[in-house]
């Protein structure tokens, strides 16, 4: 796995913003990021740049009854205050159509994120091992056509463990004692007493699985 990387700018932090390796023949690739919105005013992501693709936009997967994952694309993500989102696969993920440049594991690749508020972060993306999320066997349509995230456990476990086990993200109906016992790459881990339970995020992720 790539090392984890990220950058602070003003109340927010990018955390590891990374794109699992595609095919050598690819023509699309997905990238994944964690969010964190430190500050007192909710702001919005809006838009990405980067020189690796003709189309960056920001998709949301959405799963039909015929099992086929379709991509609904988004104008923009909410990251509220306090709180943090992750783009990831089977969520909010950025679509990236259109390669220009063949992608290899262990390299870096310039890319802009654009908040309604915070304005334009410069950051990198690291290419990540294969096998994040595989987006050709997805539905596209409704955006252009050819235009489990591996993200450092233990970055993200310390950074978000803070942050779920304050009073205010606790679930509803939540036991008393229970506790944030780490992230398995997938889904938060919960203990009440002897049992575990995956906790699922905020802001339209899934249950892990």
């Amino acid at each position: 796995m790539a090392g984890a990387h990220g950058i602070s700018v003003g109340d927010l932090e990018l955390i590891h913003p990374n794109i699992p390796e595609p095919s050598q023949m690819a023509k699309s690739a997905a990238g994944y990021l964690v969010i964190s919105n430190e500050g007192s005013r909710d702001d919005r992501l809006i838009g990405i740049e980067t020189p690796i693709a003709a189309v960056a936009e920001l998709h949301m997967t959405e799963h039909g009854s015929d099992g086929v994952a379709r991509m609904i694309r988004q104008d923009g993500i909410d990251i509220p205050a306090g709180e943090i989102v992750a783009l990831e696969p089977g969520g909010y993920h950025i679509m990236l159509m259109g390669l220009t440049t063949t992608l290899t594991e262990g390299e870096l690749h310039p890319v802009t994120f654009i908040f309604e508020h915070a304005g334009r972060i410069e950051t990198e993306f690291v290419i990540d091992p294969p096998g994040g999320g595989d987006h050709s066997h997805h539905d596209h349509s409704g955006v252009m056509p050819d235009a489990g995230s591996t993200t450092d456990t233990a970055r993200i476990t310390a950074r978000l463990g803070p942050w779920i086990a304050r009073a205010d993200v606790q679930t509803p109906g939540r036991d008393a004692n229970a506790r944030f016992d780490g992230f398995d790459g997938t889904r938060f881990i919960i203990r009440t007493g002897t049992q575990e339970h995956g906790q699922g995020r905020a802001h339209g992720t899934s249950h892990g699985g």
